[in-house]
């Protein structure tokens, strides 16, 4: 039997307070209606869009004591993050997808059935219950990650289909899978796909599962040359716009490592928020040669800010850092940080000396996470790596300034 509870979302709307969600209020924000069940159609956030700075940021939460039971559509949007919380196991009989740049997290095992499917642009995260915590994909379902997505189980198993073969289940992997224990393709499961694996227990296939395809075993122990992070096939050394006469500005960038760069989208925005594509320069492909770019705005009429989107030739994608110029005085960017998304742990590469910051970290709503004064690059490293773990999931900016130089890195903590 299917037990539905009503429960309320709840909206952080910053990173200092939690407010419970009026149905008044809600225009922009997390949905108001309680119940994932039947043939809705939800949307997080609730008006469908991701262009507010209210949006950016955003996490809802629902919770039951219970199971959560889903029949409908759920689409998690790429400015938000999802958490579902039970005490029991998720079971989807409906349709989910999670948008690149979104995060749906289910602390219980979530149960894929009936046809359903779950579909990963972004990241799904699995798993902070006690027991195992494990995604499961029967009864003719389908889970898909993408090129540009994440799925990790960190405190269980991945199993497909059963040993009844009426329990088949498939799995296309394109993107990214880390499981901390089994992977299982049981009875008349699949998986498919090229993308990565990672798991810290055993790979079965029993009972007439199926692999077809070809994915990359990262496992501990693997030797495999093509292991690494999928998102990150550029290393850029720098990034910087200098202002130059007649009101344009010159920004130049240079990459260490280019593994199928098909090149960069140039991206301006007045506010720092809502960016607009002004160019594209080409990229060189497959290099291990550092490689020198440049790209001239010609319509620099006020103090702008700036970021680039490579893209692969098959269409994966990935954001730089945000630079800010001043219209009065240049500023330059002279670190990235790496790898960008942030989980736990990060470095800042590029091009710097140890001269000492005042530093100020915020949100994309202006909200001031951080300031301090006196620190070296590699100082404010050490700092936010120990802030990480108490930071929500989202957008931020970091700002450097001295008596003489002045940017800002922009990065995305999941």
């Amino acid at each position: 039997m299917k037990c539905v509870l009503d429960k309320t979302f709840f909206l952080i709307i910053s990173l200092q307070a939690i407010f419970l969600l009026n149905p008044l209020l809600s225009s922009s924000q997390c949905q108001t209606e309680t119940v994932l069940e039947n043939t809705s159609t939800k949307t997080i956030p609730s008006d469908g869009t991701c262009d507010s700075p209210a949006d950016d940021n955003l996490v809802c939460d629902l919770t039951t004591a219970d199971t959560f039971d889903f029949d409908g559509t759920l689409t998690v949007l790429s400015c938000a993050t999802l958490n579902l919380t039970a005490s029991d196991a998720i079971w989807s009989y409906g349709n989910i997808v999670v948008q690149e740049g979104a995060t749906l997290t289910s602390n219980r095992t979530l149960r894929v059935r009936s046809g359903s499917s779950v579909t990963i642009n972004g990241t799904l995260d699995i798993g902070d219950g006690t027991g195992n915590d494990n995604l499961v994909v029967v009864q003719g379902s389908t889970v898909t990650v993408g090129t540009s997505g994440s799925l990790n189980v960190g405190n269980g198993n991945v199993r497909l289909g059963s040993t009844n073969g009426a329990n088949a289940g498939t799995l296309t992997l394109d993107g990214s899978m880390t499981v901390s224990g089994d992977v299982d393709v049981n009875g008349q499961g699949t998986l498919e796909g090229s993308g990565q694996a990672t798991y810290g227990g055993t790979f079965t296939t029993t009972g007439g599962g199926t692999v077809t395809e070809s994915f990359t075993d990262c496992s501990s122990g693997s030797s495999n040359s093509s292991c690494g992070d999928p998102l990150l096939p550029v290393e850029l050394l720098s990034f910087a716009g200098v202002e130059s006469p007649s009101n344009t500005v010159s920004l130049n960038w240079s990459t260490a490592t280019e593994i199928n760069n098909s090149g960069f989208h140039i991206e301006k925005s007045k506010d720092g928020i809502d960016f607009q594509p002004i160019g594209f320069v080409e990229g060189h492909g497959n290099t291990e040669a550092v490689v020198a770019y440049q790209f001239v705005d010609t319509d620099f009429y006020q103090s702008s800010y700036y970021r680039l989107l490579q893209v692969d030739f098959d269409g994966a994608s990935e954001y730089s850092s945000v630079i800010y110029v001043d219209k009065n005085k240049s500023a330059e960017v002279k670190i990235v940080v790496a790898p960008n998304p942030v989980s736990s742990f990060f470095r800042f590469r590029g091009s710097f000396t140890n001269a000492q910051y005042t530093i100020v970290l915020m949100d994309l709503l202006g909200s001031i996470i951080l300031s301090q004064d006196d620190l070296s690059v590699l100082e404010v490293e050490r700092l936010l790596n120990n802030q990480l773990p108490t930071m929500q999931q989202g957008s931020y900016l970091l700002r450097f300034t001295n008596a003489t130089d002045s940017f800002t890195v922009r990065f995305l903590k999941r």
